[in-house]
């Protein structure tokens, strides 16, 4: 078991190494990649027939979001979203208008580094896969990074909102601008996006609390309590506002959300805490704890064993091969250590 375990985790070192050797091109085809399944989606969501729609522009968005940056990236979504509302109606393309500005300045004011998450929350939403990027948030940004997640759902809400109010504006008298407003806001289903919004903050929360805590397994325990709790929020919608999600497809498409951030995890952050170590030591003022668990990489590790005495670093025992390997400097070590938990 163990041996696979390496073998999977020297396959995710040899991935990193790749990236690290190509990351500036790999970082665009990324960005790349992801404006074409965004623009693409919206395309299908919203293909009103419009020149928004045509292939051509598209891929020269994304080419252009690709170079430019994730912040462009989410301006050439926003963009072509109003542009297909407004293709629609004007008070379409007002009403999408408002929403994405207010999204916008939420989403900006916070986390503005998230653009991409904003971008293909809807994509995975759309396939299946909601609880997917709430996960990855979870486990790799902070707490603030809910607000990206939520952000999408919004995205994700207002397209589906167009859509479905197509047929309805087209037989609604163009001087009726109330009743195409009422239409509208019908269709925006305000609770399907409160349900949706805390469910995928609450997922993010909950994966980068239980991943932070010192105890074995917590990035894998984080994983499958993200999964729960993104289930449960529906559970409770359904019952208390009445919303009609369906149960069964959230919790298929939440376990398979699970299922990929796991691998993920197996891939690139095997932590192997058999060999996982303690330490102690003090300063005038503290007691500082640390435990170290050392990441499995693929490669043979040579065991270092450490003994600590009341008075820390007393005694530091290394394997018999100790002569292959550089000395430790004891005082060098603790200064460090001190260091760096002064710093955190």
């Amino acid at each position: 078991m163990y041996a696979d375990r390496m073998v999977i985790a020297s396959f995710g070192e040899k991935l990193k190494s790749i990236y690290a050797r190509w990351a500036p091109y790999l970082d665009m085809l990324g960005r790349l990649a992801a404006a074409c399944a965004a623009y693409f989606w919206i395309r299908y969501v919203l293909g009103f027939g419009t020149v928004f729609t045509g292939i051509p522009l598209l891929v020269i968005a994304a080419l252009l979001a690709s170079v430019l940056g994730s912040g462009s990236m989410l301006l050439f979504g926003g963009v072509l979203i109003a542009g297909q509302a407004f293709s629609l109606s004007p008070e379409a393309g007002a009403f999408a208008s408002v929403v994405l500005l207010i999204t916008a300045f939420l989403f900006i004011r916070l986390v503005p580094e998230e653009s991409i998450a904003v971008l293909i929350m809807p994509v995975f939403i759309f396939f299946g896969l909601p609880a997917l990027i709430p996960v990855f948030l979870g486990l790799k940004r902070k707490p603030f990074s809910a607000f990206a997640a939520v952000s999408g759902v919004i995205v994700f809400y207002l397209c589906a909102a167009l859509e479905s109010a197509a047929p309805a504006l087209s037989t609604v008298s163009s001087s009726d601008y109330a009743g195409r407003l009422q239409i509208l806001a019908e269709h925006f289903g305000v609770n399907g996006i409160v349900v949706t919004s805390l469910a995928a903050a609450a997922t993010v929360i909950a994966v980068y609390a239980v991943r932070r805590m010192p105890f074995s397994f917590a990035f894998e325990t984080s994983i499958i309590l993200g999964g729960l709790v993104w289930i449960l929020f529906f559970i409770i919608g359904n019952t208390v506002i009445g919303t009609e999600f369906d149960l069964l497809s959230v919790a298929a498409g939440s376990a398979a959300s699970c299922i990929i951030a796991l691998i993920m995890q197996l891939l690139f952050l095997q932590l192997d805490f058999k060999r996982a170590k303690s330490l102690r030591f003090e300063d005038d003022d503290y007691y500082y704890y640390v435990k170290a668990v050392p990441k499995v990489t693929g490669q043979v590790d040579q065991e270092l064993e450490i003994d600590f005495e009341e008075d820390d670093f007393d005694e530091i025992r290394v394997a018999p091969d100790a002569a292959e390997r550089p000395k430790i400097d004891h005082d060098e070590l603790e200064r460090r250590l001190t260091d760096s938990l002064r710093d955190l």
